[in-house]
């Protein structure tokens, strides 16, 4: 009987120790999923979309879908809180009005993006890098700037080729993505646009060549778009320029590539 009666308490002494460390565990996991936040919120413009970029503090679920009259874009996140400070969209924004957000079904978030034309949107999560943390990235691309585009397309496509040489300059990196950091904090996506509009400056004064800029300003292309928009350009020869960083300051010079 008294066999019985240890065995017994050894049996209940290890349920409770794993009811305690099971405990534990969720009381961590809710402490967590309670402390998921979105800290910030950036976006770029680029002549084709727009890219909102919500800072994150780890990965999220999420759920994107479009509302109609009026154009709305819904973003459901699951176990987050909203403490980033919105940006303020000028009124002369093509797409977004406005970006709003409200707590739903307790402790999940719901953020609503007012839009002023219908999109089309594409959204996928970064895993954290050198300059950002955990990011949820959503492009938004204007229905009507696609079917224009493929009309302008159409229409290139059965004009006559230009007479010039068309020279695609490919300026890399550019807004979320800011490439290799210098000594003193210059960023390659600024120092290689730079390059790029100094050297379609030089190519402009030639007299049989034109330069393209495949990007002009502080955005983020990815590198098939980056081709697609060269291919559309009917570019002859096609230049992406970087500036790569290096551990050891006495390296000079260039490194050229060629396909």
């Amino acid at each position: 009987m008294k066999l019985f009666s240890k065995s017994f308490n050894k049996i209940r002494f290890s349920l409770s120790l794993l009811l305690a460390v099971a405990l534990l565990t969720l009381g961590v996991s809710v402490q967590a999923a309670a402390n998921k936040k979105i800290d910030s919120l950036r976006f770029w413009t680029a002549p084709d979309h727009t890219r909102l970029v919500l800072g994150i503090t780890s990965p999220v679920e999420h759920k994107v879908f479009s509302l109609d009259n009026p154009p709305r874009l819904v973003v459901d996140l699951d176990g987050v809180q909203f403490s980033a400070k919105i940006p303020d969209f000028s009124s002369s924004h093509k797409v977004i009005s406005l970006v709003r957000h409200a707590p739903r079904n307790k402790n999940d978030l719901r953020v609503v993006i007012d839009l002023k034309t219908p999109v089309s949107a594409k959204s996928f999560l970064l895993k954290p890098n050198a300059d950002y943390g955990h990011r949820l990235v959503i492009d938004l691309y204007p229905k009507q700037a696609g079917a224009k585009q493929a009309k302008m397309i159409k229409k290139t496509a059965s004009g006559s080729r230009p007479k010039k040489w068309v020279v695609a300059i490919d300026a890399g990196h550019g807004g979320e993505d800011p490439g290799a950091k210098g000594y003193r904090g210059t960023r390659e996506k600024v120092v290689v646009l730079a390059i790029a509009k100094k050297l379609a400056a030089l190519i402009d004064k030639q007299p049989n060549m034109k330069a393209y800029l495949v990007r002009s300003g502080d955005y983020y292309i990815g590198l098939r778009k980056r081709m697609e928009k060269a291919r559309r350009a009917k570019a002859d020869l096609f230049i992406s320029i970087h500036a790569d960083a290096f551990k050891d300051q006495r390296a000079r010079g260039s490194s050229v590539y060629v396909l």
